[in-house]
Parts: C-alpha cells; structure tokens; sequence
C-alpha cells in the first residue's frame, strides 16, 4: 500500500514540477531564438517562454542563456563583413554626399529658371514655369 503524502508533500511536488515545465520553456525559447536569429537577452527569453524575468536570472538557467548570448556574439564577431552592410560612417558620408547634390542640382534650377526669366517673352515663360 502506498504511504499517504501530506498536503504539504503534494504542494511541494506541484511547484517542483511547475518549476521544471518552466525551465525547460525557458531552455526551448533559447534554442528557438538561437535558431530564428532573434537576439537572445534576458528580458526577450523571459517574454518568450512566458516566464518571470527573475526565473531566467536563476541559477542553471541564467548560465545557459548567458552561453548562448555569448555564442552569438562569438557568430557576429567571427562573421565576414558583407560588403553590402553599411556602417555609421559610411550612411553619414552618403548623406552629405546626396547633400551636395542635391545643392547643386537647385543651384542649377535656379540658372535656368533666371535664363527663362531672360528671354524676351514675359507670358512665355510665365506659362512655363507653372
């Protein structure tokens, strides 16, 4: 015959399993953000294995999410730069770039608008510039 448990005993059983379905959420988010190429932090992993931030911070748990941020960092760092990403620097000198021409381009504008306004026929150009 088995021995009869104590509402505490099965209160205690309950969280333990609870705490375990937990954990493993908190394992498979990590492995499916690792697999997506979702950024894994702590607060994104806790949102997606719908978990308590602190939950992630525990011991067991917060080393494993901790390797896999560093894997990922490790996969950025050891990525070959495509020649397609742009860096900060380089956005900027192309925003000055179309800066500048977009100066000289109203700069010619306004040449050939005065060089409309010279010729001899007012209505003429009155119309095209319209």
């Amino acid at each position: 015959m088995t021995k009869k448990r104590t509402p505490a005993e099965v209160l205690h059983d309950a969280r333990r399993a609870e705490s375990s379905r937990k954990r493993l959420a908190v394992f498979q988010a990590v492995d499916k953000m690792l697999a997506d190429g979702t950024v894994v932090s702590y607060a994104a992993v806790a949102r997606e294995a719908n978990v308590s931030s602190w939950l992630v911070r525990a011991d067991g748990v917060r080393d494993y999410v901790a390797a896999a941020r560093d894997r990922q960092a490790d996969e950025v760092k050891s990525r070959k730069p495509d020649v397609r990403d742009a860096t900060a620097s380089s956005l900027r000198v192309d925003l000055e770039l179309a800066r500048q021409d977009n100066r000289a381009l109203r700069a010619e504008v306004d040449r050939m608008k005065k060089a409309l306004q010279a010729l001899p026929d007012p209505e003429c150009v009155a119309g095209v510039l319209r």
